[in-house]
């Protein structure tokens, strides 16, 4: 969407990505601290990895030589081609190749086997065996971790539920026909959920709703970035959501989680694959089935209304877990990832290489392309891990009046944050930090009191003058995903965007009464 601009100073480079490593140490956990974003369930995490899995995967760039262009061998397009494949004619092995029970020939997709002690939950296909197993699925990135691998099979047991429906209902709908329609179904009910309950959470409202608004009003013309024209010219994503914006989810990545209730908190990886972690590519271990009320918000509401940090004080141990806010911090797994997702490398330095090495405009560009005032100084900060809790100090020098994008996004994300310390300290850069309490509370009503010890702090929530910010994508990185992903939907013919032919209409208006509740059609991902 932009032109190529000049890397940044190699030495700056990599003392910002040693600086966004945020909180060292940590252990895993499911209990509340001061990373949770209490507006993002942890689920969504994941379910955005899920989808930028659906839309690219880059085999031939390299991070040494620029003229190694990023290739893409997924459709850009909200398809789920991660799970079906080219389809059952092509890729008959991921169907059933026979009717049996509740499984259709060529229609419904094949799981794995069952998880010892799990409500009704399976692995995915998989050939080989232990450790070495790797499973038979449209996109393998799907099985690098526990979590994501468990969406994957809860998408193919959504794909199956909708075949069996449409089997019941109408006997003579069998083979390809009856693939073909639930494929249609279940593709428009995940393309709603993406931009009706993933978007609505990691963007703010100002951005999301600007965008909506200007869509309904002015058709294409609400593109900024993403005209029609850029669309059918680069014939792919463009490389500013793929290469930088879309990587926003790094942040939110917490240290470790608790899948179900017999599971114990696990780091989400660990950079000897030996350890225990989350790790994937290889058989799902019995235990690391999910409960979704872990990472889902029961229920349909919608925005969150801030809950508090709840504890886990009851005999379950079962509080919803929060993604880690989007902020320029990643959490000290990240540091060094495993030679299978990572060769060992720092996320954070791979992100900022990435950026180099493709050219990407700095977020100034992109800010001045949109009419936005970009980032003042006072925002383009990071962690201050050394001096304590939750402090902040400036980024190099070097990258201030051309800040890499990737950066750019998260830093926008994180401007709350900032404020709040910039209150705690009287309005300018201080050494008073912010701390757990602050952070899950807000500040105290009278900011001349002492900081009161953590477990005060928590009895006297009602001096609290109200939630510390979430945080959500800003006009930059919020836009550059609006755009896009809403420019892929009216580019593909067969979105949920351009149902045309009646019979299409007629099969969606059916099959979404099933999320209609008292005349208000919803559709999340705890529906699904």
């Amino acid at each position: 969407m932009f032109d190529k601009e000049a890397g940044t100073d190699v030495a700056a480079r990599k003392t910002l990505a040693e600086q966004m490593i945020g909180n060292a140490g940590d252990e895993a956990t499911n209990e509340p601290d001061g990373e949770e974003n209490l507006a993002v369930p942890a689920g969504y995490t994941y379910f955005g990895q899920f989808v930028d899995h659906d839309l690219t995967f880059d085999t031939t760039s390299s991070l040494t030589d620029a003229n190694d262009g990023p290739t893409n061998l997924r459709t850009p397009r909200l398809d789920l081609d991660c799970v079906y494949g080219s389809g059952p004619d092509d890729q008959p092995y991921f169907y059933a190749t026979q009717d049996a029970g509740d499984m259709y020939k060529g229609a419904s997709l094949l799981l794995g086997e069952p998880l010892a002690g799990s409500p009704n939950r399976r692995d995915l296909l998989r050939v080989g065996a232990g450790p070495g197993a790797r499973a038979v699925i449209g996109d393998p990135r799907n099985d690098e971790n526990s979590i994501v691998c468990n969406i994957q099979a809860a998408m193919i047991q959504f794909h199956n539920v909708v075949v069996a429906r449409l089997a019941a209902r109408d006997e003579s709908l069998r083979g390809k026909p009856l693939f073909v329609a639930a494929r249609k179904l279940v593709r428009w009910t995940y393309q709603q959920i993406v931009i009706d309950d993933y978007l609505p959470r990691v963007i703010e409202p100002a951005t999301y709703n600007t965008f909506r608004t200007r869509l309904d009003e002015l058709d294409e013309l609400a593109f900024q970035m993403y005209q029609n024209d850029v669309r059918e010219l680069r014939n792919g994503l463009p490389i500013e959501f793929a290469g930088a914006a879309y990587r926003f989810g790094h942040s939110m990545v917490r240290t470790g989680y608790k899948l179900n209730a017999d599971h114990q908190p696990q780091k989400i990886f660990t950079p000897d694959l030996s350890s225990n972690s989350l790790m994937g590519f290889g058989k799902l271990p019995a235990d690391h089935w999910i409960e979704w009320k872990r990472f889902f918000p029961k229920g349909n509401t919608f925005p969150a209304k801030h809950p508090g940090p709840a504890q886990n004080n009851n005999a379950a141990d079962d509080r919803l877990q929060w993604a880690y806010r989007i902020d320029a911090a990643l959490v000290d797994p990240l540091k060094v990832l495993p030679i299978a997702i990572g060769n060992g490398d720092s996320l954070a330095d791979l992100n900022l290489r990435r950026g180099d090495i493709f050219g990407l405009a700095c977020g100034q560009t992109v800010a001045q392309r949109l009419g936005q005032a970009p980032l003042v100084d006072k925002y383009l900060v990071v962690r201050d891990v050394n001096s304590g809790p939750y402090g902040y100090q400036s980024i190099p020098a070097e990258l201030k009046a051309a800040t890499p994008l990737w950066y750019y996004v998260l830093a926008e994300a994180q401007r709350g944050l900032v404020d709040l310390w910039l209150e705690k300290n009287g309005g300018q850069p201080g050494s008073r930090k912010l701390d757990d309490g602050d952070l899950l509370f807000g500040l105290p009503d009278d900011l001349s009191l002492p900081d009161l010890p953590q477990d005060a702090k928590e009895e006297d929530t009602r001096k609290r003058s109200g939630r510390a910010p979430i945080a959500q994508l800003g006009p930059v990185g919020g836009m550059i995903l609006m755009e896009t992903l809403f420019g892929l939907l009216l580019a593909d013919g067969e979105s949920f965007m351009n149902v045309g032919a009646q019979a299409d209409k007629a099969l969606r208006d059916d099959w979404f009464r099933f999320f209609t509740n008292n005349g208000q059609t919803v559709i999340s991902m705890w529906r699904l």
